[in-house]
């Protein structure tokens, strides 16, 4: 059997010579820019159409294997985070975390939700030809845990770090959560066990937007609610409006008060002379939480040493927190820091100590470095 090399070539040239290598990422580029997967078939077309070159679809793949490409698991990026209205909360909260970051006046804390199953294990194993794709797990992901937490650079904050069987096999474990066992949360684990004034950033789940007015929230009134409540402030509209319009005029006036940001701010006041600051996450962009990476961290550990069993599953899960020591914990605000700038860049948000910034984060080692991020994925608020 001839060597690939000798296989694509004709008359002492490559069929599909290496001046085809960036046409061909640009043809791949267009199609993924399109939602539109790219298979050997498509290339074959492309070639044909394009250049006039005719070959097989082994032809093409070894090619694309020459000049580097692989064919992996798509990885499909948000079109959200491409919306006007999420890159304008983008750049606010940028904006803000970099004041606050350039004062060093708070501890930046980050507080978030995730869960693990009975069954985790990690997806890929070396095996033998003959023995591939099996494996003796028990069937089905199994019963679920719900485990949350606050972490600082040093790790986790005193007493946060909680985990507790789940209520229901809802493929949301955002449901094992409300208002109000978030606020007792709050209230009885994050605010007393913070040692000083801190900016404390959340992400967007619904439990954590809790208002003191909510009572009068124009996304939960009907149309005859939303037209008392108009009236009432005096804001003058059409009858004739739909309900969807009467709801967004509303919003244009209705003033939320922040529950949990009140009780911080006593909080701080009466512990520390000086008010806890809440923050929250632009929706979508959850690469901006260290914390992701926390929950990576525990689940690949316990994922590399599967017990199947609830009993030990929740031992597994107590003896995880020492995994997250302030080495790791430095290195995961340094890789979420580093992504904040380049937004930061790219969207010309302009301060005086950017570039130096970016240049110091950009030179030291980060969680980019280590192997929990090979099989990361973030829960989307």
């Amino acid at each position: 059997m001839l060597e690939d090399n000798e296989q694509d070539l004709k008359d002492g040239k490559f069929k599909i010579p290496i001046q085809l290598k960036e046409p061909i990422k640009k043809f791949l580029i267009e199609r993924g820019n399109n939602g539109l997967p790219t298979l050997s078939s498509h290339l074959k077309e492309y070639l044909s159409e394009k250049y006039e070159i005719l070959v097989d679809k082994s032809t093409i793949c070894r090619a694309l294997k020459r000049f580097g490409f692989n064919y992996s698991k798509i990885i499909c990026k948000d079109k959200n985070k491409k919306r006007q209205d999420i890159i304008k909360k983008r750049k606010e909260y940028c904006s803000i975390f970099y004041k606050y970051y350039l004062a060093n006046e708070y501890d930046i804390v980050y507080q978030d939700e995730s869960y693990i199953c009975k069954n985790h294990v990690r997806g890929k194993s070396w095996a033998l030809e003959k023995d591939f794709g099996f494996f003796n797990k028990p069937s089905g992901k199994g019963q679920r845990i719900v485990i949350t937490g606050v972490i600082n650079e040093n790790g986790f904050i005193k007493n946060t770090y909680e985990f507790w069987d789940a209520n229901n096999n809802n493929s949301d474990y955002h449901k094992n959560f409300n208002k109000e066992i978030f606020e007792e949360y709050f209230t009885k684990k994050i605010l007393p066990n913070l040692t000083k004034p801190s900016l404390i950033i959340l992400d967007n789940a619904p439990y954590h937007k809790i208002y003191e007015n909510d009572a009068f929230n124009p996304r939960k009134m009907n149309k005859n609610e939303l037209k008392e409540y108009l009236n009432k402030e005096k804001i003058n509209y059409d009858d004739r409006m739909l309900k969807s319009d009467l709801m967004d005029l509303a919003l244009k006036y209705w003033k939320p008060t922040s529950k949990l940001e009140k009780l911080a701010q006593i909080d701080g006041i009466n512990r520390f002379n000086k008010e806890h600051k809440l923050l929250f996450l632009p929706p979508y962009y959850p690469e901006l939480n260290p914390i992701e990476f926390v929950w990576a961290r525990i689940k690949n550990n316990i994922a590399d040493k599967p017990s199947y069993n609830m009993k030990l599953l929740r031992k597994a899960l107590k003896n995880s927190e020492r995994l997250i020591d302030s080495s790791f914990c430095e290195s995961i605000y340094n890789h979420c820091f580093k992504e904040l700038l380049y937004l930061m860049k790219e969207d010309n948000l302009i301060y005086d100590n950017l570039e130096k910034d970016l240049d110091y984060v950009s030179s030291i080692s980060d969680i980019s470095n280590e192997s929990e991020t090979q099989e990361l994925t973030f829960n989307m608020p």
